[in-house]
């Protein structure tokens, strides 16, 4: 007997004994079934009689009154009834035996080249050291391996025992998040509505039976925008490709940016993949109220892309999101420009000189960045108690820039003063300040600021 001597640890009961010798599987331990006897096995036996059960055969060998309380088992005869393990209830003679069997037929139409094996009842010994496949399933190892441990990032220096209590429900390999990749200088035409990007094996569409790869929205993704989003940035800014994102140049939906989806389309799998492109207000990151797009002529030919790829979370790279957050999303900050044929991302310094924003006008007007020969008109001429004082593109007065109207009470004290900053075409107001004034006696003690 190699058995243990005890078997109280449950963890020494998974691992098994160190000395294999028995190999049967899980279908044998849960019926109980023993090791095979070496040597009794043949294939020649005939079923001769079935008398209430009982079973009586010939044409074994070795058989003898030791056989009696082992079990024996019966395969390829042509009536399945008469197939699989029965315990032994007599000796007869070393070719011939009982067994029982309640659902036996006889004769059987395989007489005479039925196969059969003696076997030992289950034991102690068997439930110990033989290859158990349950036990080999539970610890994902060899029968008599240690039980696998692992570490926890919290403390990598202590052993956890990987059994059923701390992985259920925690399997890596049964978890899949949108990781963020990447391809760059994609060609883009004026009036495509969509582009197809191809990378030979590496554009798997994820579908209903295997749900990694990128989402699509024409098949398993449907209806889940944020998964197949794609983020499109300009590839020739500057010639170094730094991205910014583009934004609608025409139309109603001037300044909202463009973004796409993936789908499948007329792609093929795993190979490549169409690009449906979408506006959407700035802002409104919902994607509910998405627009179809056609590139416009005057928006770059090149672009980088970034897009979801959906992984198994034992195979997701650490750093997938990180690369998210630095190629992609660092381009929403240094991107928001209302930028297009690569006139630039965020606001570079000349940019910033000629922002029509009032902080950078009151009270002085334009200044470095904004065309020489202003002109600044105050009104009423020649009135110490002006009411206006408005800033224009030049002494035409066509195009103003700038302008502050005041509404003067008793003493003529300025009561009420209102600042407007115009857009380029000089006409549409961008954005006011409203200053109501308050005094005590001639000097001012108070303002209340409205801003529009």
């Amino acid at each position: 007997m190699t058995t243990r001597k005890n078997a109280l640890d449950q963890q020494l009961d998974v691992k098994g004994s160190l000395n294999q010798n028995s190999s049967k599987n899980l279908t044998d331990e849960t019926n109980f079934f023993g090791q095979a006897i070496t040597g009794q096995t043949g294939s020649s036996i005939s079923i001769d009689s079935v008398t209430s059960g009982i079973v009586t055969t010939s044409g074994l060998t070795g058989m003898s009154s030791a056989s009696i309380g082992r079990f024996i088992t019966i395969t390829n005869a042509t009536t399945l009834a008469n197939n699989g393990t029965f315990l032994i209830t007599s000796f007869i003679s070393p070719t011939s035996i009982t067994y029982s069997n309640s659902s036996a037929i006889s004769p059987d139409a395989n007489n005479g080249s039925i196969s059969w094996t003696e076997r030992e009842p289950y034991s102690l010994e068997d439930n110990l050291n033989f290859t158990r496949t349950d036990r080999a399933n539970i610890k994902g190892t060899s029968f008599d391996d240690d039980i696998p441990t692992y570490t926890r990032p919290d403390d990598t220096l202590t052993d956890v025992s990987a059994n059923l209590t701390n992985i259920a429900s925690k399997t890596l390999d049964a978890h899949a998040w949108v990781e963020s990749r990447f391809l760059e200088s994609i060609s883009v035409s004026t009036s495509d509505s969509f582009i197809t990007v191809s990378d030979l094996g590496n554009l798997k569409h994820a579908d209903s039976t295997n749900i990694l790869g990128i989402p699509i929205t024409d098949g398993y993704d449907s209806g889940n925008e944020r998964s197949a989003f794609v983020e499109i940035v300009d590839a020739e800014i500057d010639g170094y490709g730094d991205g910014a994102n583009l934004r609608v140049l025409n139309g109603a939906r001037t300044g909202e940016r463009i973004i796409g989806l993936t789908r499948e389309g007329s792609s093929t799998s795993p190979n490549s993949v169409e690009i449906e492109f979408f506006s959407i207000v700035v802002g409104n990151w919902s994607l509910s109220s998405l627009t179809p797009y056609s590139w416009e002529a005057d928006q770059p030919n090149t672009i980088n892309i970034c897009y979801g790829y959906r992984q198994r979370l034992d195979l997701f790279n650490e750093n997938a999101t990180r690369e998210g957050l630095i190629k992609g999303y660092l381009s929403d900050i240094y991107g928001t420009g209302n930028s297009g044929g690569g006139s630039g991302g965020g606001l570079s310094e000349e940019q910033h000189k000629t922002l029509r924003h009032l902080i950078h006008f009151i009270d002085d007007g334009p200044g470095d960045g904004f065309a020489s020969g202003a002109f600044k008109e105050i009104l009423p001429q020649g009135n110490p108690f002006h009411t206006s004082e408005t800033w224009y593109v030049s002494a035409a007065k066509t195009n103003k820039i700038v302008e502050l109207i005041i509404t003067r009470g008793s003493g003529q004290k300025p009561i009420l003063e209102i600042w407007n900053i115009y857009d380029t075409d000089g006409s549409t107001i961008l954005a006011s300040i409203s200053d109501a004034i308050s005094y005590t006696g001639p000097f001012e003690d108070s303002r209340t600021r409205v801003i529009s």
